[in-house]
């Protein structure tokens, strides 16, 4: 029988490709540990995954349970990693009002580097849904700084992949490219799919946007197989959204119709509202063209 620690070693590893039903049950391992901080950690993990599963009262309550832990036993980083993940769920349901304090509590709670490099990125990336792209550059370039400073290859990954996507959404087309292909590699170093397959998803965005429809549509189409091989129903939506903006632009609007449909009919299902009404509004001018459509 592996060690509590051990569990989580290799509930990360399994996580990382995929493979989260293995993961989950190493966490859960972990979580009935001795030790607070294994405890903590076991929970917090837990709650990444059924987040990706789109579990998202299960998530809050892991979430919730690891901060108490971290709470009881007065491990003040443990419990900073914690709120990150419930921040985290609401960021993925698109609650920004509800992510965006507790991350700002975590950077007056700690001062290691790595932990604040992740409130910063989801600070960033809640700026940037808001269409402030100044402050998420800056949010996204403060975080990539700590993760350096930390010596953490993944989030330094992840800090490149958001950049990318910020200077995509700054028309910086050739910069993106550059920047979120260097994020792929990244996380193909360290071994991370998912993360992989998400830095791939924006770099097919970036080239949708330069209308390199052909490769955006190559690129787009191997991030969703990945996420369809990975069960990550939250980044299919994503992608099915992405495919249908590929092919509107390349006027094959029935193919966009059933990429957006598709698309709808899973957020609703998951409950992921700001996909909902992204895809709503996709599908509401397919049926409502204008003259410049």
């Amino acid at each position: 029988m592996p060690e509590p620690l051990g569990d989580i070693e290799e509930g990360l590893r399994l996580e990382k490709f995929g493979m989260l039903d293995r993961a989950l049950a190493h966490y859960e391992a972990a979580a009935h540990g001795d030790d607070p901080l294994t405890v903590a950690t076991a929970l917090r993990r837990r709650a990444s995954v059924l987040r990706t599963r789109c579990d998202w009262e299960g998530a809050l309550a892991a979430a919730r349970e690891s901060a108490a832990v971290a709470v009881r036993h007065g491990l003040a980083d443990a419990h900073a990693e914690a709120l990150n993940a419930e921040a985290a769920v609401f960021q993925s349901q698109g609650d920004f009002a509800a992510a965006r304090p507790l991350l700002e509590r975590i950077l007056e709670m700690t001062s290691d580097p790595r932990i604040r490099g992740v409130a910063l990125q989801n600070l960033g990336a809640i700026a940037a849904e808001g269409g402030d792209l100044g402050t998420a550059e800056h949010r996204f370039l403060e975080s990539y700084r700590c993760f350096q400073a930390a010596d953490y290859a993944w989030g330094q990954a992840f800090a490149l992949n958001n950049y990318g996507r910020a200077a995509m959404d700054r028309e910086n087309f050739e910069i993106a490219e550059r920047v979120l292909a260097r994020a792929v590699d990244l996380a193909r170093e360290i071994e991370d799919l998912d993360l992989a397959a998400l830095a791939t998803m924006n770099l097919a965005e970036t080239m949708l946007c330069a209308g390199d429809l052909e490769r955006a549509d190559e690129t787009a189409s191997t991030a969703l197989g990945y996420f369809d091989m990975a069960g990550n129903r939250w980044r299919r939506v994503e992608c099915l959204r992405l495919l249908g903006d590929i092919n509107r632009r390349d006027g094959q609007v029935e193919i966009a119709r059933r990429c957006y449909t598709q698309g709808l009919e899973l957020a609703r299902e998951l409950g992921v509202h700001l996909e909902v009404t992204r895809l709503e509004d996709r599908l509401r001018v397919i049926d409502n063209p204008s003259p410049k459509d």
